[in-house]
């Protein structure tokens, strides 16, 4: 059972007493370097924000050492090992613990004291769920006032309840800009049970920007093909209760201008379609009304398929008792042989231009025949004196 030194209640110190202990936290870290080398190297995620902003995210190497609670610094510090990236590092470390354990005088010292949180949250805080994410926030200490700044803040968070988990568990993800991609730079547990674990959060989330994410876009070095996943009218709707709640709670500022934009776009591409199928109805209706047939070829190439099944039936109807075919098999032979005496129209169309073209050729050719006789003639003639 590991031990940690408090201050009125508060955890702030991890105590390792024994190797057991330091080897037990050897062995977590390990498992989720190979649970990391196994689903999850190649893993990115691209999120589509309500608010127009495009994060690409990727879990690169020399982020996990820190998401999993190694002190590296301190580790480079007793020049035990050779390898310069953290990456490299911390297998070394894994590879041949015991190298630091004997230079150890404070066996805690190696992990973050929330070492155990850490791991244990590892792989399911990386998993990013379209529907399990709360908000986005988008921290800038600029916009913090009267309030404590967030140490070493990253540029984004990215808060998620799970469904399967308490309620009260905000599993929080912090990354920050690395060339062209985010990567992670720190991973977090909060307990909204716990006072201290509020304050985190209102500091994060006091006079920032939050969204929420319309759509993510998923692939791995195991699918060849990436994978997208929309958010819904409905779940848009349930996102934004949960963004006003916050924002109240922690005077932060909604910005979801990307997808008003889109959803009033959606609502006019709807409120002109509404209005085109309206006057295609009146059209139908007043032709109905005089008993006529309905000409399927006044209505729009677009006009929606259960309308022109509507037509077709109606039409069906009116040669019921008349005749054994149905009037839209009838329309259907009609179309196919008037399509039918076109082509054969433009290829007898072609065929007499074709024509034309040979009689000129033909013609062309007799001329040129006739001058060859006459030139025969002439010489001929030459000929005939020349031998006199």
């Amino acid at each position: 059972m590991l031990e940690y030194k408090t201050f009125k209640g508060v955890v702030y110190v991890l105590v390792l007493k024994t190797k057991e202990e330091f080897d037990n936290i050897v062995e977590l870290i390990r498992k989720n370097v190979e649970q990391y080398e196994n689903y999850m190297t190649e893993v990115r995620y691209k999120l589509y924000l309500a608010n127009k902003k495009v994060l690409d995210i990727y879990y690169e190497k020399d982020s996990i050492p820190h998401l999993l609670g190694v002190n590296l610094d301190f580790i480079r510090s007793l020049n035990c090992y050779r390898e310069k990236s953290a990456y490299e590092l911390l297998k070394a470390f894994l590879n041949d613990s015991y190298k630091v354990y004997s230079k150890l005088e404070d066996l805690g010292r190696v992990f973050s004291d929330y070492v155990m949180e850490k791991n244990e949250i590892f792989k399911d805080n990386l998993k990013i769920v379209l529907n399990d994410i709360e908000c986005i926030v988008e921290y800038r200490k600029d916009r913090v006032y009267g309030l404590e700044t967030v140490e070493c803040p990253c540029e984004y968070y990215i808060l998620q309840k799970r469904n399967d988990r308490n309620h009260n568990i905000i599993l929080l993800q912090g990354i920050v800009r690395k060339g062209n991609v985010y990567v992670p730079q720190t991973s977090q547990k909060v307990d909204l049970t716990k006072l201290k674990d509020i304050e985190n959060i209102r500091n994060i989330l006091f006079h920032q920007n939050i969204t929420f994410v319309n759509s993510l876009r998923y692939s791995n070095n195991y699918d060849t093909d990436s994978k997208v996943f929309y958010m819904d009218f409905q779940s848009k709707i349930d996102k934004l209760l949960v963004l006003n709640r916050y924002a109240s709670q922690n005077e932060s500022t909604i910005v979801v201008d990307g997808d008003y934009g889109y959803t009033l776009k959606r609502l006019n591409e709807t409120y002109m379609n509404q209005n085109k199928i309206k006057s295609t109805l009146q059209t139908i209706s007043s032709t109905i009304n005089t008993g006529d047939v309905i000409d399927m070829g006044l209505l729009e190439e677009d006009t929606d398929c259960d309308i022109l099944d509507v037509v077709k039936a109606y039409n069906n109807s009116r040669f019921k008792e008349t005749n054994s075919f149905k009037y839209s098999e009838l329309l259907e032979e009609y179309n196919r042989l008037k399509n039918l005496v076109i082509d054969l129209q433009n290829r007898s169309n072609d065929l007499e231009q074709e024509n034309n073209l040979q009689k000129e050729e033909i013609k062309k050719l007799s001329m040129e025949n006739e001058n060859y006789k006459d030139n025969q003639q002439k010489i001929l003639t030459i000929l005939q004196k020349t031998t006199m």
